[in-house]
């Protein structure tokens, strides 16, 4: 096969990308687990944030431009592509991924369309390609990017993969490997692969001496591996505890729902039946209440009644005794004041 030639499974590059994952799916049910039918081929699949520098890595490994390689905070790859190049002999098989964390495309066709990446390379992956830019902060985006990886596709992709740390030049004022070490995310992330990494230097494209270092690496991994890549079986596997995940964390919730509406209903009683005995306790205290202010109340009544009525009686008494007193004392003014006026009129007419 020539250099840059098609896969004559997928035909038109841009084909994959229209396969449903049930289609996708159904091939790779019907393909072979072993690297028999062709052991002169070396397919890798590259994985990484965007703006790593994967279809750049991918460019140095083919040795030419097969992959839109700039730097944008977008993925420059929004579907996977697979691109092949042959080297002393051997046919190496390239397929390029859209970058993690991508704010063009949403997470769930990030993952449809990575999930191609295995049945492009049918019968499996021999490498996946880690690829991690340095010289920038490992962010919890950059590390939920290493998480989706190994969630998806399982714990044996581990056994298949090789860091590639690229933008070696962005380190300043320390080694690379001082680099790394200070860092005990990537050090347990290079810990998890085996320690199994290597840098690669995009900007050169003339200089060879990385891109055969990484060739080397890929090639005993082959062997540690028996010759055998990553296959359907595996992926299928690490599908089905998601799925086992995802139905145990659905679950949860639905239980955690449960148990908090139950325990909103018994609080709504307890609370209820705290309220219900208050009002009776605070009825019963007001009816003995009542009870015990009658008597009081009975007496209260009877004594004003005793002091009332003779303090009536005697002033009743003293208005009958005074009252023609009273009488007589008004009309003696009476007569008193009329005797006078008309003595004086009976003077004056004298005059």
């Amino acid at each position: 096969m020539m250099s840059g030639e098609s896969d004559p499974l997928l035909g038109n590059e841009e084909d994959p990308s229209s396969e449903s994952p049930s289609e996708v799916s159904n091939i790779l049910s019907f393909s072979p687990s072993t690297d028999e039918m062709d052991e002169s081929t070396v397919r890798m699949v590259l994985l990484g944030k965007t703006g790593s520098g994967k279809s750049a890595t991918g460019n140095s490994i083919l040795s030419r431009e097969a992959f839109t390689a700039q730097c944008s905070p977008e993925s420059t790859t929004k579907i996977c592509r697979k691109e092949n190049n042959e080297e002393n002999g051997r046919l190496i098989s390239v397929i390029d991924t859209p970058g993690l964390c991508d704010t063009s495309m949403s997470p769930e066709e990030v993952k449809r369309e990575i999930e191609k990446c295995v049945y492009m390379s049918v019968p499996g992956p021999h490498v996946f390609l880690l690829v991690i830019r340095l010289g920038v902060k490992i962010t919890e985006e950059e590390q939920n990017t290493v998480k989706w990886i190994q969630k998806n596709f399982g714990e044996d992709a581990s056994r298949y993969t090789i860091i590639v740390f690229t933008f070696r030049d962005s380190v300043k004022g320390t080694t690379v490997q001082e680099y790394i070490h200070a860092s005990k995310y990537l050090r347990n992330l290079i810990d998890s692969c085996g320690d199994r990494y290597t840098f690669l230097n995009n900007e050169d494209p003339d200089d060879r001496t990385q891109v055969d270092e990484l060739l080397k690496k890929i090639q005993e991994l082959i062997q540690k591996n028996g010759g055998k890549s990553y296959t359907n079986a595996m992926y299928e596997e690490a599908q089905e505890k998601i799925r086992q995940e995802e139905e145990r964390v659905r679950q949860e919730e639905e239980r955690q729902k449960e148990e908090e509406k139950q325990r909103i209903i018994e609080e709504y009683e307890r609370i209820k039946n705290r309220w219900k005995a208050q009002l009776k306790s605070d009825l019963q205290k007001m009816v003995n209440e009542c009870f015990n202010c009658w008597p009081k109340s009975v007496f209260g009544i009877v004594k004003a009644v005793m002091i009332g009525v003779p303090v009536f009686l005697l002033g009743a008494s003293f208005l009958i005794v005074t009252s023609p007193i009273i009488f007589a004392v008004w009309a003696f003014r009476k007569i008193r004041n009329k005797l006078k006026t008309e003595a004086e009129y009976i003077h004056i007419a004298n005059d």
